[in-house]
């Protein structure tokens, strides 16, 4: 399921793929190569190789959960500290139905089997890269069953308007009428009812439950 916003902008797509096969990375570049737009400027076996690779700009992280050291999962976070600017698709042999809401909860912008086909894969990563999200139909299940009822306060809703609209903590602070330190906390339990560990991942859980429509 595509989700992408427009975006009018031409320029190359910059790609690190993260796998631990050999053979996969190579023909997820091919794979990536199709697109005159895409470059692949990174690969790593690994999480924590990845961590390493001397790239400033990234625009999409393709992930494998199975890797040696560090399990995928645990590494999206770490991987969208890393690079704040892209977005993480998960591409896999594990089930969509036992993964895809733990990978989202984590802020992954995508899940995908793969089995999926180049122009899917090519799909998911040009929409990451705008902005999006891209589920398969069967990951896009999985995410909504697993969700569970979250209730917020109405000051804590608007913190997260404010949050949405790029409004910096003192901004939202001077606009309700209260200190910082309140916004902060209202933050913070933000991310502890949504499961997010940064202000990244609260808008990416706030869209998955809808808080945002």
């Amino acid at each position: 399921m595509d989700t992408s916003p427009s975006n009018p902008e031409h320029r190359s797509v910059s790609i690190v793929i993260v796998d631990d096969h050999p053979l996969v990375r190579e023909g997820l570049a091919r794979v990536m190569a199709e697109d005159p737009e895409f470059v692949v400027v990174g690969e790593a076996e690994s999480v924590e190789q990845a961590l390493t690779l001397e790239v400033e700009h990234v625009d999409v992280v393709t992930l494998d959960l199975s890797l040696p050291g560090m399990g995928g999962v645990d590494g999206i976070a770490l991987l969208g500290d890393r690079w704040p600017t892209a977005g993480v698709l998960v591409l896999t042999v594990h089930q969509e139905e036992t993964h895809a809401a733990a990978c989202a909860q984590r802020g992954a912008a995508g899940f995908l089997s793969k089995n999926a086909l180049p122009s899917e894969i090519r799909a998911a990563v040009a929409a990451i890269a705008s902005g999006g999200q891209f589920y398969s139909a069967t990951a896009l299940s999985a995410i909504l069953g697993a969700r569970h009822e979250v209730r917020l306060s109405a000051r804590e809703m608007e913190v997260l308007r404010g949050i949405a609209t790029g409004q910096r903590i003192t901004d939202i602070a001077a606009q309700l009428g209260v200190s910082v330190k309140t916004i902060s906390t209202h933050k913070m339990r933000l991310q502890r009812k949504l499961g997010a560990n940064n202000t990244a991942q609260i808008m990416v859980m706030a869209r998955n439950r809808g808080l945002l429509s």
